[in-house]
């Protein structure tokens, strides 16, 4: 082993001698990582092949407390920091040149609570696992559509707030001033809003609740023929000033 050679906040190189490299691998319960060890290469790689950037040291953490203590030996030594939480990045922020890269890739604790509708994940968890754990419970929320990209946004983990998948809701709305409501109790769903082109409104009805469909009602509207059974596509009449649309579950035959 020998010294290591970093790069400050400030931009300036710096040696931190071995004797205090090795404190800081003691203090992690995930591995500590530097050039020439057999994983660094894999561990410095993005999503974006063109980035290569090399940072000094890798810390892969395991757990809060690898993540304080890794924040608080950078602090002391005035490293240049990095948080990486699954390298999707496009930039390549998530990695540095000469500084600290804080891994939390292997950090995937993800805690739903379907009582408040509330979801906690850990920095390393993707939106495919994310979803895995919440849709168990009948609960989803808005995030990204790549199951490969990653619930933190720089660095920061999300508490995020999840809605019902049984409950219809607008996904787009071709218009203004809108309104809508849904009762989980009847499944009867209401928007109004007043039509701006001649664009496709969308109005989501997941299977949980219309297991048979939706039946439709109104005024202002045509639906689109090009309507799926769970989306409904609905287009403004001609000189329609104002939409409204009343959707019930279909009853059995």
């Amino acid at each position: 082993m020998t010294d290591v050679r970093v790069t400050t906040t400030r931009g300036t190189d710096m040696v931190l001698d071995e004797a205090t490299v090795q404190g800081f691998q003691t203090s992690l319960r995930g591995a500590l990582l530097r050039p020439g060890d057999a994983d660094y290469d894999e561990a410095r790689k993005v999503w974006n092949a063109n980035v290569d950037k090399r940072p000094a040291l890798i810390a892969r953490g395991v757990g809060v407390s690898d993540v304080i203590n890794a924040v608080n030996f950078a602090r002391a030594n005035d490293l240049l920091v990095s948080v990486r939480g699954g390298g999707h990045n496009i930039p390549g922020n998530c990695v540095c040149n000469g500084g600290l890269v804080l891994d939390l890739t292997r950090m995937k604790g993800i805690r739903v609570d379907p009582t408040r509708r509330t979801v906690r994940a850990e920095g390393g968890v993707k939106w495919g696992e994310f979803d895995h754990e919440t849709q168990a419970f009948g609960l989803a929320t808005p995030g990204g559509t790549d199951a490969e990209s990653v619930v933190a946004e720089s660095g920061r983990v999300k508490t995020a707030k999840v809605k019902v998948l049984a409950r219809a809701y607008p996904e787009r709305i071709a218009g203004t001033a809108a309104r809508w409501s849904f009762s989980e109790r009847s499944g009867v769903f209401r928007l109004s809003y007043r039509p701006r082109g001649r664009g496709p409104s969308v109005v989501v009805v997941p299977r949980a609740s219309y297991p048979r469909g939706a039946c439709t009602s109104g005024r202002g509207f045509t639906q689109s023929p090009d309507s799926e059974p769970n989306r409904l596509r609905l287009r403004a009449e001609r000189g329609a000033r104002h939409v409204a649309l009343r959707a019930v579950p279909c009853p059995s035959v």
